[in-house]
């Protein structure tokens, strides 16, 4: 009777979470007007990528942070000013926004792979390349893969060169719980909500609260949402599978790199001193009145900055 009371108890506490799963995702759809029609795809092998692409010139291809919340929606306000003279790409990577989610493991490789396919079987010839937040990681280790796809690097508020730190035995128990189909997905839910982006914001993404809206809030937390979650790549960020160590492509690095830093965000100094230590010829721009996303923040000045650099 005991073991019958147990597994009832058990069943339906599962029913109860994928009810609530299926409540948030359906309260979610709301919210995706936020995005593009999806009318540009690339048909890769791990799923399809959402893209877009605008105006006219070289090209340059926008890279938003590597997040569970981040999209190509990063981009938006900053796509109406390089436009004017560049053909610019923006994309969702593999597991965010509207592109395919699929419930694997992310590690750094898999990114690495999706940004030199894309390049060559979408934009045909070495691009400019623009990054936001852990994406830099990804651009730089794709020079190691192909780097005669690559033209210029602009870092904008990198991580760290070292990386964090390889997942360990309980990072590979925490990983396999997050990706089971319910109660993973409610525990990556809760981790993952409406509040959770709120405090992002505020916290560590705008210097100047006052800048926040609710229409940000809403669309990182739709890019969460939309279609399957992003709780595989938000499991694997977590438990550090995406992490890489850069050091080496940065001493094998002979393309010009320039970093775009925040003054607010806490460590940008150290950071901008690491990347100086293993390539002394990255040219560095700094950023008032910003911390973690100044193309949502202050788009204009952030233009001027890239501007400048691709000017020269």
């Amino acid at each position: 009777m005991k073991k019958r009371n147990i597994l009832s108890f058990a069943v339906l506490t599962l029913a109860g979470m994928h009810m609530i799963n299926k409540f948030v995702q359906k309260n979610a759809r709301n919210l995706y007007p936020y995005f593009h029609s999806k009318d540009s795809e690339y048909q890769w092998k791990y799923g399809n990528i959402f893209y877009t692409k605008q105006g006219k010139g070289s090209p340059v291809l926008l890279l938003h942070d590597l997040t569970a919340g981040s999209s190509s929606f990063e981009w938006h306000k900053l796509i109406k000013e390089l436009e004017k003279n560049h053909t610019v790409y923006a994309l969702d990577f593999i597991g965010c926004g509207q592109s395919e989610k699929p419930n694997m493991t992310y590690v750094n490789f898999v990114f690495v792979q999706m940004l030199c396919d894309f390049i060559h079987d979408i934009i045909k010839m070495p691009c400019t390349i623009i990054t936001s937040g852990a994406s830099s990681s990804v651009a730089l280790m794709s020079t190691l893969y192909k780097k005669e796809l690559f033209r210029e690097l602009i870092l904008i508020n990198p991580c760290h060169v070292s990386g964090n730190k390889l997942p360990e035995t309980e990072n590979k128990y925490k990983h396999f719980f997050l990706r089971l189909p319910i109660i993973g997905t409610f525990c990556a839910n809760k981790m993952n909500n409406i509040n959770s982006y709120e405090n992002l914001f505020y916290n560590n993404y705008f210097y100047d609260p006052y800048q926040v809206d609710n229409s940000l809030i809403y669309a990182y937390y739709a890019a969460y949402q939309y279609g399957e979650t992003s709780k595989a790549l938000y499991s694997s960020i977590v438990n550090h599978y995406t992490d890489a160590n850069v050091t080496r492509a940065l001493m094998k690095l002979k393309i010009p790199v320039s970093i775009i830093s925040s003054k607010e965000e806490s460590d940008y100094q150290q950071i901008i001193e690491e990347y100086k230590n293993f390539h002394s010829d990255i040219k560095v721009e700094t950023l008032s009145n910003s911390k973690h996303l100044p193309a949502l923040e202050i788009p204009a000045d952030l233009s001027c900055a890239i501007s400048s650099i691709l000017s020269e």
